[in-house]
C-alpha cells in the first residue's frame, strides 16, 4: 500500500517569475539563462522543499510552456540533472500557470495600475489558455491621432506593434514587447467575461489580488469605494502576508462572517508567494513568511483552501501543527493471511490530524480501529467492551493476530514496554450506556469531582471552605450561648426591678415627699439652707457613686490581663516552615505589645488614683457642710422623717435609674449579639458563595466548551419543615414580615437579616400577640435551628446556557464524549467508533462537527464515521475506505483492503474491476456516506462561495 497520509501541510509558492517575464528581469537573458533559471528553479524547490510552484508571467504563458517543454524533455532533464532521485522530485512538484495582469484600474498619487492574477488548473491545456483565454482578451490602443481608441487581442504581434508606437511617439527604451508590456493594461471586466463564457474555465481558475500594496491604495471612504469592493468580490484570494489583513479576510474585523460576506461575496483565505524576478529570490518571501497549504499538491487541492480559508492554508516561518511525535501514531503494520500476502505486511498510514475510516456494513472499520486501541491499551478496550456488552459475552472484541502500531517517534508498543502510551478510546455504544446508567451517584459526579479538585488551588479553597464553615458554625455557638446568658442576665435585672418598682413610680413618691417637705410649717431653718442641705445630699450620693465606680475600675485594670493577638485564617494548609516563621513573630508581637499594655494599664491606675484623691476632697467638704446644717434640720422631727424617708426613695429612684440602664445596656447588648449572629448565619452562605465564586470564575477548569457550575442551593424544603413543626399555626397571623402560611415559596430572598431577627424576637417574646411553639419545642432549640447552616453546594455542568439535567440525549452524550475526551491530561490520540450513533443529528451538524474541528488542532484522530457531515463538515485529512471482498465489491488481494487519501484526491475509471480503485477518496465518499454530495455542497457553500 502507498504511504498515503491525506492533507498534509507543504510548501507552495504560487507566484515566481521566468526570464520571459521581460519586466523587471533579473534572471538574465531568456535566451542563455533559461537552462541555469530551470536548474535553479528545481533544485531551490527541493532544497526548499517546495511542493507547488505558481510559474508567473505577465500576460503570458510562455515562461509556463518552456519549463513544461524542459520537464518533457529527458535528455534535457538528465543533463541539468544528472541525479535520478532529483528528477523523480521534480515529477512530483506541481506547476500551475499564473497570468499576471494589470488592470485598467488606477490607484493612488501615481495612478498605479492594479496587478490582478489569474492563476489556472495544471489540466487546462497551453492550447487552450492561449486561443480561448488570452487571445480573448483586448487592450486599449490608439491607432493614429484623432481616430476613435480600438482594442487589440492580446497577442505578442500586437503588444510589440503597441510599444513601437509608442517608442516612436514618447521616446520609451527598451524592446518594443517590453515596452509594449509596460505600458498596456486589459479590463478587469473583459477578463471576467472571457473566463466565464468558456465552459472549459469552470472551476478551473482563481482570481488572486494582491492587496497589500495595490488596493490599498484606494480609500474605503474615497470616490474608488466601489472599485475597490467589486475587484474583491471578484477575488478568490489576496496575495498577502499581514495578519491583519488576513484577519479582515476572513471576516474577523467585521460584526460576523454573515455581514462580511454579505458585502464581499465569500471568505477570502491569502495566500504569499517570493514574487521572485532573480535566483536570489527564489522561495525566499520577505521575513520568511513561507506559504503552507494542507492539501495534496495538486489543482484540486490548492481549492481547498477556498472551502477552508483559515484552516488549510497558514502564512508562517515552520510548518504549521507540528504535534510531539511520541502522541502520533503514524502507522499500522498488518501481518495476517486476511490483511496481506505472503511476507509482505499491509501498512495503513494516518495524518497528523483527523482520520476518517469509512465503509459499508462489516467492511473492516471497526475492526481496524478496535485492534489500533487494543495494540496499544488492552486493558482499557478489554473493559470498555465489557461495559458495552456486559450481557452478550459473544460480542467482547477479539484481536487480530499479527497486528502492530508504529509511532511517529518510531517505537512501536513493544518498544515502550517501560512505559504505557496513552489514547482515549470510545467504542460503539458507550456513550449511550453511560447516559443510561440509573445509578443515584452517576458516571457525571464522578467526572466533575475529578475535574474540580485536580486544580489544585481549588482543592485547597473547598477544604478552606469547609474549615471556613466549622468555625463560622463555632463562633454562631459561642453567640449563641452568649446570647442566652444575657437573656438570663435581663431576666434577672426585670425582676430586681420590679421588686424595686420602676423609676417613674418612684419618682411619683419622691414629688409627692418633697410637695410634703414643702408643706412643713415652723420648721426654723431659712429656704435657702434647706436647698444647700438637700444639695450636699445629692452631692454626698454621687460622690459615693463616682468613688465606687473609680474603685471598681482600678480593681478591674489591676487584675493581670493581656492582649490576645491571633490570626484570622487558617495556617493549617500552610507549609511548616511558614507556620513556624509566623508562630516567632505573633509571639514577638505578642510581647512587644503586652510591653506597652503594661504601661499603660500603669498609667491609667495613676490617673485613677488622682481622680479619688481629688472627689475625697470634694468630699471633706461635703461632709463639712452637711455637720454644720444638720442641727438645724434634726430640729424639726416631721421635717425630720419627710427627709429619712425622702432620702429612702432617693436612693430607691437612683437603684431604679441603675437597673434600668443596666436593663437597656443588656437589651443593646443582646440585639448587637443577634445582630452578630444573623451575621454568622447569612455567613454560611458568603463563605460558599466564594468558593463557587472561585469554581465559576476559573476557566482552566473548563474542558472544552463545558463549565462546571457551583450553585449555592437555600434548603427550601427543610425550612419549610421546621416552620411547620415548630411553630403553632394558629400564632402565624401574629408575624407580620412574612406570611408563614405560604411558607413553602420561601426563598432564599427571603432570608434577610430583619426577617430573621424578626423571628427570633416573635419567638422569644412572651407576648401574646407573637408566635407560640408546637409541644416539644422551645425557644433555645428554635434559635439554634433558625441560625444554623441552611446551605448546600449544587454542582453542575454547561454547555453555552444549557445545564446537563436539562439536555435532549443527543446533547447530553456529546457533553460525556468532550468530558471523557478533555479529562486527559495529556494530548493523546483520541479513537472513536461511531459516535454519531449517541447523538441526534443537530447535535452532529452544530455541535461535534465543530467540535471535532477544534480538537484534531492539538490532537490526533481517528474516527470510524458513516455520517458525512463528520468526515467532509469537519475537513478530514485522511480518509481510508474499508471494503472486504464480496461479489459486487471485489478486492484486487486480500479478504480486508484499504484505501487511503484526502478529501480532494477525485477520479474516476472504468478501466479496473477492483472496487477501491475505481475512483478517488471523494468519489468514495459520496458512493458510501449518505447525503455524501449534499455534505460537500454545504461545505462549499458553508461560507456562500458564489464563484
Amino acid at each position: 500500500m502507498n504511504e498515503h497520509r491525506g492533507s498534509e501541510w507543504r510548501r507552495w509558492d504560487l507566484h515566481v517569475h521566468t526570464p520571459l517575464s521581460v519586466l523587471n528581469n533579473h534572471f538574465g537573458d531568456p535566451d542563455t539563462k533559461f537552462d541555469e533559471y530551470v536548474q535553479q528553479l528545481f533544485s531551490k524547490a527541493i532544497e526548499y522543499d517546495i511542493a507547488a510552484i505558481g510559474i508567473t508571467d505577465y500576460f503570458s504563458l510562455e515562461g509556463y510552456k518552456k519549463i513544461r517543454e524542459y520537464l518533457s524533455n529527458d535528455t534535457k532533464m538528465k543533463e541539468l540533472f544528472p541525479e535520478e532521485f532529483n528528477r523523480e522530485k521534480i515529477q512530483k512538484i506541481l506547476l500551475l500557470p499564473n497570468i499576471e495582469f494589470r488592470i485598467a484600474t488606477f490607484v493612488g498619487e501615481k495612478s498605479t495600475a492594479i496587478n490582478y492574477h489569474v492563476i489556472f488548473s495544471d489540466k487546462v491545456s497551453d492550447t487552450e489558455l492561449e486561443e480561448n483565454f488570452l487571445s480573448q482578451l483586448k487592450f486599449l490602443d490608439k491607432s493614429s491621432p484623432g481616430e476613435n481608441d480600438s482594442a487589440l487581442p492580446l497577442t505578442r504581434n500586437n503588444v510589440e506593434q503597441f510599444g513601437k508606437r509608442l517608442k516612436h511617439e514618447q521616446n520609451f527604451s527598451g524592446t518594443d514587447y517590453k515596452v509594449g508590456l509596460e505600458n498596456l493594461v486589459v479590463a478587469h471586466e473583459t477578463i471576467t467575461s472571457v473566463l466565464k463564457n468558456n465552459s472549459n474555465f469552470i472551476n478551473q481558475y482563481l482570481v488572486c489580488i494582491p492587496i497589500n500594496d495595490d488596493l490599498s491604495q484606494i480609500n474605503w471612504t474615497g470616490r474608488d469605494h466601489n472599485t475597490r469592493k467589486i475587484l474583491i468580490q471578484k477575488s478568490h484570494c489576496f496575495f498577502t502576508s499581514n495578519p491583519q489583513n488576513i484577519d479582515w479576510a476572513l471576516g474577523k474585523k467585521s460584526t460576523s462572517v454573515a455581514e462580511y460576506v454579505n458585502e464581499f461575496g465569500m471568505l477570502k483565505p491569502c495566500v504569499h508567494a517570493s514574487d521572485a524576478h532573480s535566483f536570489d529570490t527564489l522561495f525566499k518571501p520577505d521575513q520568511d513568511r513561507f506559504c503552507w497549504i494542507k492539501a495534496d499538491p495538486t489543482y484540486n487541492g490548492l481549492t481547498q483552501i477556498l472551502f477552508e480559508p483559515e484552516t488549510r492554508v497558514r502564512i508562517q516561518a515552520s510548518k504549521p501543527e507540528n504535534k510531539p511525535e511520541y502522541n502520533l501514531i503514524d502507522y499500522v503494520k498488518i501481518k495476517n493471511a486476511d490483511f496481506s500476502n505472503g511476507d509482505e505486511p499491509a501498512k495503513i498510514y494516518f495524518n497528523p490530524n483527523l482520520n476518517c475510516i469509512i465503509g459499508g456494513k462489516s467492511t473492516g472499520k471497526s475492526l481496524l480501529l478496535n485492534n489500533i486501541a487494543y495494540a496499544i491499551d488492552k486493558k482499557q478496550v478489554s473493559s470498555k467492551h465489557y461495559e458495552c456488552h456486559t450481557h452478550n459475552s459473544q460480542n467482547i472484541f477479539s484481536p487480530i493476530e499479527g497486528f502492530e502500531v508504529f509511532w511517529k517517534d518510531q517505537k512501536t508498543e513493544q518498544d515502550s514496554i517501560d512505559f504505557q502510551r496513552k489514547i482515549i478510546y470510545i467504542p460503539q455504544a458507550y456513550i449511550d450506556r453511560l447516559c443510561e446508567k440509573k445509578e443515584e451517584h452517576s458516571y457525571i459526579d464522578d467526572v466533575i469531582s475529578d475535574v474540580i479538585f485536580q486544580n489544585s488551588e481549588l482543592k485547597n479553597k473547598y477544604e478552606e471552605t469547609i474549615y471556613k464553615i466549622g468555625e463560622n458554625k463555632k463562633a454562631i455557638e459561642n453567640l449563641s450561648h452568649e446570647y442566652h446568658a444575657k437573656l438570663h442576665t435581663l431576666k434577672n435585672i426585670e425582676e430586681k426591678l420590679s421588686e424595686n418598682n420602676p423609676s417613674s413610680i418612684v419618682k411619683t413618691e419622691i414629688e409627692k415627699l418633697t410637695a410634703e417637705k414643702d408643706s412643713l410649717s415652723g420648721v426654723k431653718v431659712a429656704p435657702d439652707k434647706i436647698n444647700e442641705f438637700n444639695k450636699l445630699c445629692e452631692e454626698d450620693i454621687q460622690n459615693k457613686e463616682f468613688l465606687q465606680e473609680l474603685e471598681n475600675n482600678q480593681s478591674l485594670l489591676s487584675t493581670d490581663k493581656h492582649i490576645q493577638i491571633e490570626l484570622s485564617f487558617n495556617t493549617l494548609t500552610l507549609s511548616s516552615k511558614i507556620q513556624s516563621d509566623l508562630e516567632i513573630f505573633l509571639k514577638e508581637l505578642r510581647q512587644t505589645v503586652n510591653l506597652k499594655w503594661k504601661d499603660k494599664q500603669t498609667d491609667l491606675i495613676q490617673k485613677i488614683k488622682a481622680e479619688q484623691v481629688t472627689i475625697n476632697a470634694k468630699q471633706v467638704k461635703v461632709q463639712e457642710g452637711l455637720a454644720q446644717i444638720q442641727p438645724l434640720i434634726s430640729q424639726n422631727e416631721s421635717l425630720k422623717n419627710v427627709l429619712e424617708r425622702l432620702n429612702i426613695q432617693n436612693q430607691k429612684f437612683q437603684k431604679s435609674i441603675d437597673l434600668e440602664e443596666k436593663r437597656e445596656n443588656t437589651k443593646k447588648a443582646l440585639d448587637e449579639l443577634l445582630e452578630k449572629i444573623v451575621q454568622h448565619t447569612l455567613q454560611y452562605h458568603k463563605i460558599y458563595s466564594q468558593y463557587a465564586n472561585a469554581v465559576n470564575e476559573n476557566t482552566e477548569i473548563w474542558v472544552e466548551d463545558l463549565s462546571f457550575n457551583v450553585d449555592i442551593v437555600f434548603k427550601q424544603e427543610e425550612f419549610t419543615n421546621f416552620i411547620n413543626n415548630a411553630v403553632n399555626k394558629r400564632s402565624y397571623s401574629h408575624f407580620k414580615e412574612y406570611d408563614l402560611s405560604s411558607v413553602e415559596n420561601f426563598t432564599f430572598s427571603n432570608f434577610t437579616p430583619d426577617f430573621i431577627v424578626n423571628l427570633l424576637k416573635s419567638l422569644e417574646s412572651d407576648e401574646i400577640a407573637s408566635l407560640s411553639f408546637k409541644n416539644n419545642w422551645g425557644f433555645p432549640q428554635s434559635m439554634q435551628t433558625i441560625i444554623s447552616d441552611w446551605f448546600n453546594i449544587n454542582y453542575d455542568i454547561k454547555m453555552g446556557n444549557d445545564c446537563i439535567s436539562a439536555m435532549s440525549p443527543g446533547k447530553k452524550a456529546l457533553v460525556i464524549l468532550k468530558l471523557l475526551i478533555g479529562l486527559s491530561e495529556t494530548e493523546c490520540p483520541i479513537l472513536l467508533d461511531q459516535p454519531e450513533d449517541d447523538l441526534d443529528n443537530r447535535s452532529i451538524f452544530d455541535d461535534l462537527v465543530q467540535y471535532i474541528k477544534t480538537k484534531k488542532e492539538k490532537r490526533q484522530i481517528i474516527i470510524v464515521s458513516h455520517n458525512a457531515n463528520i468526515v467532509i463538515g469537519a475537513d478530514a485529512e485522511q480518509v481510508i475506505v474499508a471494503n472486504q471482498h464480496g461479489i459486487n465489491a471485489s478486492n484486487r488481494d486480500n479478504r480486508f483492503e484499504y484505501k487511503c487519501g484526502a478529501i480532494e484526491n477525485s477520479y474516476a475509471t472504468n478501466d479496473v474491476e477492483f472496487i477501491l480503485e475505481k475512483s478517488g477518496i471523494q468519489e468514495h465518499i459520496c458512493q458510501i456516506l449518505e447525503g455524501g454530495e449534499r455534505a460537500f455542497d454545504l461545505r462549499k457553500n458553508k461560507y456562500m462561495f458564489t464563484k
